[in-house]
């Protein structure tokens, strides 16, 4: 493949961006990437050939300043990483299309329904695939009303915005919570009883929509799939063994067909184009269960790269040989991964 220009528009600063580069530059010695954030101090300008600051992601015009940066700079391919630009963006997908620059993500319809938890598991439910016992709430009344019904306080029950991404917005109810040393855990997520969440949740009249759902204790997996405007071409299953502020550093990959084929079906069914990622944790049965879908690279794609599976240059392939048949690796089941932190000097 001839040299290329690829605009990955925000997210220079995204835990992810580091590795999504390295694979992105394995792929081809003749690429240029250019970045952009609204920070900076985004540790990626170091690791671009050319560093922009851009707008908030839901500014009126951000994808427009995007198109014209990438028309200016003569960009073939836009490289989306973060979530909240993959609507401004799709929406604008006809005039980067007339541009003739490629835009691997699903259409607006699709994203509509994949960025939203609720309608997410409303749609995997309707298709018979395997979803948390849910409900959906407004405010603080229905959320309380929603865990009872789900057997608090029985049972563990969370939480989590309809719209949100990364560990936004999370929370565990549960009546034992308060049993919890104080101390015993590092920061993250600390169980809270019903009366300790009530005054944090959103009020009547300021609704927010959010998902609460019966608690999974399994294990937990994040797979990363293929499509071609709703053709499933591959879906890796790697493990999520250990977690920072909801960043997957370290786990392995395994051969799980019930989830593989979740994806897909519900990847076709909703006709997602691009690199895409979605969540799965098993019950107390061990039955994994899907809890959301993240339409877009994930940052620990990369953790692919060393089991000889490059899937955001497969991405780029796709993207600008629609035809070419992609030649993809299946990583040995049992190969482990972890990551760790790096620095830079900006």
């Amino acid at each position: 493949m001839a040299s290329i220009r690829i605009l990955i528009p925000s997210g220079a600063g995204a835990p992810g961006f580091a590795g999504i580069a390295r694979c992105l530059r394995a792929g081809s010695a003749e690429l240029r990437i250019l970045a952009g954030d609204q920070n900076p101090q985004a540790y990626g300008r170091s690791l671009a050939d050319e560093f922009r600051l851009v707008p908030p992601s839901d500014a009126p015009d951000y994808a427009q300043q995007v198109l014209q940066w990438a028309i200016e700079a003569r960009v073939d391919l836009i490289f989306p990483v973060t979530t909240r630009e993959l609507l401004p963006l799709a929406e604008k997908a006809e005039a980067f299309a007339e541009a003739g620059i490629a835009l691997p993500i699903s259409t607006a319809a699709a994203l509509q329904i994949a960025l939203d938890k609720g309608k997410t598991s409303t749609k995997a439910l309707e298709l018979g695939l395997p979803v948390p016992e849910f409900k959906l709430a407004q405010n603080r009344y229905e959320m309380a009303a929603a865990a009872r019904e789900l057997g608090y306080p029985q049972k563990r029950v969370c939480f989590k915005p309809c719209l949100g991404n990364g560990s936004r917005g999370f929370g565990i109810i549960d009546e034992q919570g308060h049993h919890i040393p104080y101390g015993s855990e590092k920061a993250g997520i600390l169980p809270l009883r019903l009366e300790e969440w009530m005054p944090r949740w959103p009020e009547e009249g300021n609704p927010v929509e959010q998902i609460v759902a019966e608690f999974l204790p399994g294990r937990e997996y994040s797979s990363d799939a293929l499509f071609q405007h709703g053709r499933c071409l591959g879906v890796w299953v790697r493990s999520r063994d250990k977690m920072i502020g909801g960043i997957s550093v370290a786990g392995e990959c395994v051969e799980h067909s019930g989830i593989a084929q979740a994806c897909q079906q519900l990847g076709e069914s909703l006709q997602l184009h691009g690199l895409i990622g979605f969540q799965h944790r098993e019950d107390a049965q061990g039955h994994a269960k899907l809890m959301e879908i993240n339409p877009r690279v994930q940052g620990t794609t990369s953790a692919w790269e060393g089991m000889g599976l490059n899937l955001p240059w497969a991405l780029v392939q796709m993207s600008l040989q629609p035809e070419r048949p992609l030649d993809l690796n299946n990583p040995q089941n049992g190969q482990r991964f972890v990551r760790f932190w790096d620095e830079r000097t900006l």
